[in-house]
């Protein structure tokens, strides 16, 4: 139910929800099968009970709450957590959401890793003066991707290629060949 508290040390938060949340911890385990990964949401109960059925061999632990508020953070031993990502929903924008996020993480734990989603480009700087570590935006790299496919087509499908996580020359693939 997400009611209780977390005593990991060193693990990964994942807040926030958006319909990219399956792959982004399927990614994270692909990298890393001992990763412990804490989920900080208010999704519905059958939504992450599909998500940790999904992932029942992992360790995926649920917090429920607003990852904004300290005492959520808290129960989900933000202080001792290494990363931290914040997914932006794509249908509801809350930039200004990931932004308070930041914020308080960075306070609970400066030194956590903090990779977080932005829907608005104009935001970034924001996010920045909380001491994000890392940005993404959706806009930056669909631009990109854009002007390779009519500028450099080939180029554009290698990246696909690199960052299809089914691919046999995914990024994924080789790093789980070398370190695993």
């Amino acid at each position: 139910k997400g009611l209780g508290n977390i005593t990991s040390k060193k693990h990964t938060l994942i807040c926030g929800w958006n319909n990219n949340i399956s792959n982004v911890i399927d990614s994270l385990i692909k990298i890393d099968k001992t990763i412990n990964i804490v989920l900080i949401n208010n999704e519905t109960e059958d939504n992450i009970n599909n998500i940790i059925s999904t992932h029942q061999n992992q360790n995926v632990k649920f917090i429920k709450g607003d990852f904004t508020l300290d005492s959520t953070l808290n129960n989900a031993n933000a202080s001792e957590a290494k990363n931290a990502v914040i997914l932006n929903d794509e249908k509801v924008i809350n930039d200004e959401k990931i932004i308070l996020a930041t914020l308080s993480l960075k306070k609970i734990s400066p030194k956590i890793k903090v990779v977080a989603q932005l829907n608005d480009q104009e935001k970034i700087s924001f996010l920045k003066r909380a001491n994000v570590d890392v940005v993404l935006t959706n806009h930056s790299f669909e631009s990109f991707m854009t002007t390779f496919h009519i500028t450099n087509p080939s180029v554009a499908h290698t990246l696909e290629e690199l960052i299809d996580k089914d691919s046999k020359n995914s990024f994924h693939y080789f790093w789980s060949l070398k370190f695993h």
